[in-house]
This record gives C-alpha cells, sequence and structure tokens, in this order.
C-alpha cells in the first residue's frame, strides 16, 4: 500500500491559494499537512467490500484520508477517526483520542496523534502494529504490505513489522527525511534537501529513482513503482510499468500531490482538478463528474480517493457542502430565540440573536451545493 496520509490546515473557508505538502510545525514535532481547506472525502473504483460507497453519512469535513485492501480510514477536522469497510481495522481504538494523519497498510493503519506520537491497529502478523517504544514524536508516517514506517521529529526514518527484502533496513546515508511513501515490500523517502532515497525490494526497478530526476516536493508509491513531484511541479514515476502507471501524459503540467494504486498512478494538478492513468479495471478513471477542486489525492490498491475542497456556505449548517433538508432540520430544531447563556446557535444564520424566517429564507434560497 502506500502513503496517503497527508492533513491539512482547518481553515473555515476555503482560500483560492492551493499548496500541497508543508511540514508544518506543530508544537514540538512537525506533520506533514495539506493546507488551505478540509473537504469531503471522495471515493470511486472497486467496492467490493464497502470501502468506496459506504462513505459514512455523517464523516462530515476530513483532513487525511486512506485505504487499505478492504477499509478505508479517514481524520475528521475535529481529530476524530473514522473507518468504513471490513475487518480487521474498522474498529478504530476507543482511547485513539485526536489525530492529524492516517496511513494504511494491506490489512493495518498507522496515525499521528494530535501530540505526535504514533498509534496503530489492525492485524499484526509480522509486528506491523507493534511502533518501537522509544519512537518518539513524528512528522511523516507510511505503510506497506505488512511493514510500517515512520519519519521521526527530528528527521530520523524507523521502520518496524515485515522486513522482506529489507523492508525496513533504511540505508545508513539516507540522512534526514520529511516524507516518506511505502509500496507494497519497498520505501522511498523524500529528503531534507529534496532528493529521494529508497530501499526494499527492487525486482521493477522502484527504488531506481532517475539521475535525473533532481529535487522534489512530493512523493507516493504503488505497489512496485515510485511516483515523484519535482520542485518544478512536473511528475515523474518509475517501476513497474506493466499497466501504463509510468506514463505520465504529456500534456499534465505542473501538480502538487501524487498517488499510487496497484496499477494507477493519480495526480492533484496545481488547479486542483485531479488526473489519472494507468489501468482501468474497476472504473478508476471514472473521476466523479461532479468533484469539485481537491486538496489531496491518494490510491488504495484497486480504487482512487481525494479530499474535495469544500467551500465556505453560511445555510450548510451539517459542513456536508450542501444545503438540504439535513440542514433544515437542525434550523427547525432551533426555532426560538438563541440561549442568552450562548453568543449563537447553528441555525442563527443571520446572526440576530434568533432562528426565525429570516435564517429560513437565506437556507431556502442558498439551497443545493456549495459554489466558491
Amino acid at each position: 500500500m502506500k502513503n496517503i496520509s497527508n492533513g491539512l490546515c482547518l481553515d473555515t473557508v476555503a482560500r483560492s491559494r492551493l499548496v500541497a505538502i508543508i511540514v508544518a510545525a506543530t508544537g514540538t514535532f512537525a506533520t506533514e499537512r495539506t493546507v488551505d481547506a478540509d473537504g469531503l472525502v471522495r471515493c470511486w473504483g472497486t467496492n467490493l467490500y464497502g470501502q468506496q460507497w459506504d462513505v459514512p453519512t455523517d464523516l462530515g469535513n476530513c483532513i487525511s484520508v486512506a485505504g487499505g485492501r478492504y477499509f478505508t480510514v479517514a481524520v475528521k477536522s475535529n481529530g476524530e477517526v473514522r473507518s468504513w469497510g471490513s475487518y480487521p481495522t474498522t474498529g478504530v481504538p476507543s482511547d485513539l483520542g485526536p489525530c492529524l494523519s492516517v496511513a494504511t497498510g494491506l490489512y493495518h493503519a498507522v496515525v499521528i496523534r494530535s501530540d505526535g506520537f504514533v498509534r496503530c491497529w489492525g492485524e499484526n502478523n509480522h509486528g506491523e502494529c507493534d511502533a518501537p517504544a522509544d519512537l518518539g514524536t513524528c512528522m511523516s508516517i507510511a505503510a506497506g504490505n505488512g511493514h510500517s514506517v515512520a519519519v521521526r521529529s527530528d528527521g530520523i526514518v524507523r521502520c518496524w513489522g515485515d522486513n522482506y527484502q529489507g523492508a525496513c533496513d533504511p540505508p545508513p546515508q539516507l540522512g534526514h527525511c520529511s516524507k516518506v511513501a511505502s509500496g507494497q515490500y519497498f520505501n522511498i523517502a523524500l529528503r531534507s534537501d529534496g532528493f529521494i532515497g529508497a530501499w526494499g525490494e527492487n525486482n521493477q526497478g522502484q527504488c531506481d529513482a532517475p539521475a535525473d530526476l533532481g529535487t522534489c516536493m512530493n512523493i507516493a508509491a504503488g505497489n512496485a513503482h515510485s511516483v515523484a513531484v519535482r520542485s518544478d511541479g512536473s511528475v515523474r514515476c518509475w517501476g513497474s510499468n506493466g499497466q501504463g502507471q509510468c506514463n505520465t501524459p504529456s500534456d499534465l503540467g505542473p501538480c502538487s500531490s501524487v498517488g499510487g494504486a496497484v496499477f494507477n498512478t493519480i495526480a492533484l494538478k496545481i488547479d486542483g482538478t485531479v488526473r489519472v492513468w494507468g489501468y482501468q479495471s474497476d472504473g478508476q478513471f471514472a473521476v466523479p463528474a461532479d468533484i469539485r477542486k481537491c486538496s489531496f489525492v491518494g490510491a488504495a490498491e484497486r480504487r482512487l480517493l481525494a479530499i474535495e475542497i469544500c467551500p465556505s456556505c453560511r445555510a450548510d449548517l451539517n459542513s456536508d457542502c450542501r444545503v438540504d433538508g439535513a440542514d433544515l432540520g437542525i434550523l427547525l430544531n432551533q426555532w426560538e430565540p438563541c440561549p442568552a447563556s450562548t453568543t449563537g446557535c447553528t441555525g442563527d444564520i443571520n446572526a440576530d440573536g434568533v432562528v426565525n424566517g429570516a435564517d429560513l429564507g437565506i437556507l431556502l434560497y442558498a439551497w443545493g451545493p456549495c459554489t466558491n
């Protein structure tokens, strides 16, 4: 699997500037975050176990999403972690607490908590959920088939779990890194100087970054191929190319974020639009026609994921990026003056201290999807 765990700043209003990855200091550690807007999780591709279409209707805005073989995990804007699909990772630990980002392996999940520490759950046949006791706070995480990887706050990379083909043996010359991504049995890391390091299985050349690649600003990994966004925004791929997953479109243009699936690559262009290439087996090319600009893209085996920017809309009372009957129900349930003990109430759209016909009029006028 691959690391698709970028978070994003908790702005309530989507701004026009879209920047994909930063290393943002948070207390005593840093974590990767996608900036400018939290938004709605969108999925397309295979859905054998409800990992795609069964997105919880009450999920709301999210800051991070990742997918394993039969499941999907998302971190909501308030730090709550939700999971759907099939066992064994849908049982989010009850004591997990608020989190910042998530990564997924084949059958396990890894998160960075809001305090910077790492937690794992799910299948643990190879120790992939046994984060080292001395790991400390981290700023990037990734997960392969049966191993987990983290970049500590000091830039040192640590791995644990299945060490097949040396997947858990970072090269001693790797140096300090800012981000890591995992394929099936290999990892690639974005070093602090912008250059790429890789280790693990290399039977398809997935660890052989092109000599002329130069410095990069983002990375991703499919099962056996690697993807990088260069500093100029251009995308390069290498490794397994049996289904065209490394054939970057010539008209792609500059991008900010990428993701890798088994036979697909997905890219987020700097204008917020999404492009996919590789093999079309389960509708991976069918990017939702109604998808808005996105702040993050990722991939999970035979399906693709994105976080769609949700524009701020005053009448969108439940923050699901549209004004509909759910918002009307909230408003009608509060039809009276707001309690004096509060500074307002959700249904008071015009902030006049009472929920009444004026608010209803605004809601009905805005009925439908929120727009930019």
